[in-house]
């Protein structure tokens, strides 16, 4: 599919030696373009969403080991006695959780963020498309602009020879003289503008690919473009409105902010874990003492009070909630928008 396209951009555009097309443009965009880097960035950091929140659905081992100085005064009526030892131990510990609300809403929040780094990066994309396509043209118009220019001040500067031969002759007036270089200096005036906008054009398109442009190529003579399938504005604001990039992410959006509404309610609920303990300890004192224990069982803690945290991230995620709903609706309308202009 990308072949295809490039090889039908590449066939609107007139071939010349060391011209670049808009396909080559688009090339060198999608390897330097900053905003778009940071997009790709970002995806990629949000590949790590789905494995963050599956994190918390397996089990957690921990390691801990002491080393204690000790040093005893033993004193009795009929002895007494001194003497220092160190004890050590250690601990391995597995905590696998049964029932924690918040660890498995999280999870599936993390798919869906995972999906929405995917709908975003589409739509930089997307974006990155637009904004090549404009700056190339936007040279393009430039460069014609000026060689239009550049031919009205030639042309003002034949005429202004003209009259201040006539006038030497006196078949015209000095008002004459006059009126020509006005319109030779007006036409000088229009060239320096035309010359500083394909500069500023340039610059603009030398800022997404990152490099200073090469000489563009321009549209092919006698190209007809065809017009969009199908051929009926309702149908594009439809599809807009259902599968455009922005209208997806903020479905997505829109899904975590109703997830996030069960996770902040999970604060209410217990949790409960299988909890596997393995520990040695030993005190070399007079007498060894050397224990190891190995333990398996399950925790549950139910929470009673948390100084009112929990209800409020519920109100919080509630009215953010309703931020995504108004999001998506706003969404929605920019895209109908978008494909009527």
């Amino acid at each position: 599919m990308k072949r295809a396209l490039a090889i039908c951009l590449s066939s609107l555009f007139a071939s010349a030696a060391f011209a670049a097309d808009l396909t080559q443009v688009y090339r060198d965009a999608l390897a330097n373009d900053a905003k778009f880097s940071a997009a790709r960035a970002e995806f990629e950091a949000g590949q790590e969403k789905v494995v963050q929140g599956r994190a918390g659905l397996l089990p957690v081992i921990a390691a801990s080991a002491t080393s204690t100085w000790n040093d005893v005064s033993y004193r009795a009526s009929s002895a007494s006695s001194d003497y220092t030892y160190n004890s050590n131990g250690y601990a391995v510990q597995l905590t696998q959780p049964l029932f924690r609300w918040q660890n498995w809403v999280q999870y599936k929040q993390g798919e869906l963020q995972t999906a929405l780094a995917g709908s975003q990066y589409g739509q930089a994309r997307q974006d990155l498309i637009l904004r090549t396509a404009e700056a190339y043209f936007n040279v393009l118009n430039a460069e014609d602009t000026l060689a239009a220019v550049s031919q009205l001040r030639t042309a003002a500067a034949e005429q202004l020879e003209i009259a201040k031969t006539s006038f030497e002759v006196g078949t015209v007036t000095i008002t004459d003289v006059h009126e020509a270089q006005s319109r030779f200096d007006l036409a000088s005036a229009q060239q320096i503008s035309a010359r500083n906008d394909l500069d500023v054009r340039r610059e603009s398109l030398a800022q997404i690919i990152g490099k200073e442009p090469e000489p563009l190529a321009g549209l092919r003579t006698g190209v007809e473009l065809q017009r969009p399938q199908p051929d009926n504005i309702g149908e594009w604001v439809s599809a807009a409105e259902q599968g455009s990039f922005g209208v997806q992410a903020q479905q997505l959006a829109r899904e975590i902010a109703t997830r996030e509404v069960s996770r902040a309610s999970g604060g209410h609920m217990p949790t409960l874990d299988l909890v596997a303990t393995h520990s040695l300890n030993s005190r070399p004192s007079i007498s060894f003492d050397r224990s190891e224990s190995t333990t398996v069982g399950l925790q549950l803690n139910v929470p009673l009070y948390q100084g009112g945290g929990v209800s409020s991230r519920e109100r919080e995620a509630a009215a953010l909630k309703l931020k995504a709903d108004a999001d998506l609706e706003d969404a929605r309308r920019s895209a109908a928008l978008a494909a009527r202009q």
